[in-house]
């Protein structure tokens, strides 16, 4: 991963962060899109909170793909691309539930590179994860955008998909 920036920027070219925030076992990798300031859309916790962000980090610089880094505080906020954090989006929707998630970062790598078949309908899943959410919300209180059990059942359709074409 690349050296950490601490300069103050416009940020608003960018329409995906990626958020980590460091807290040891507690830690947490978020996806906000449209702005900094706007809800998390996606959050995934706990130890492999920092292997995912490595995890990407390292795809995206494989593929020389352009993203900036910024540290605030405790956090590290990815700036990402439009069609780069979509990829990274589906990516951690995908990975959500997966016990090891580092088994498809081929899955992002073939996403960016646009060699999956049926790329075209993961908006589906995303839709579909939203909507999910919508209806099993268990508080009036809106944390992400994704909720858990949404981001579970998702996933688990997501792999089964992979699965079956990769």
């Amino acid at each position: 991963m690349r050296a950490l920036s601490c300069e103050v920027r416009d940020v608003s070219k960018s329409l995906y962060f990626i958020i980590y925030r460091a807290r040891g076992r507690k830690s947490e990798l978020s996806l906000r899109v449209s702005t900094l300031d706007s809800k998390d859309f996606i959050r995934l916790g706990g130890v492999r909170a920092n292997r995912l962000l490595r995890s990407i980090a390292s795809v995206l610089d494989a593929y020389a793909l352009k993203y900036d880094i910024i540290k605030r505080g405790n956090e590290v906020i990815m700036e990402l691309p439009a069609d780069v954090g979509y990829a990274v989006l589906v990516y951690l929707l995908l990975v959500y539930s997966a016990k090891k998630p580092e088994k498809y970062a081929f899955f992002l790598e073939k996403l960016l590179s646009g060699s999956i078949p049926l790329s075209k309908y993961f908006n589906v899943f995303i839709d579909m994860a939203i909507d999910l959410s919508d209806l099993k919300r268990v508080s009036k209180r809106k944390r992400t955008v994704v909720e858990d059990v949404a981001a579970k059942t998702v996933s688990s359709m997501m792999r089964i998909l992979i699965k079956n074409i990769a």
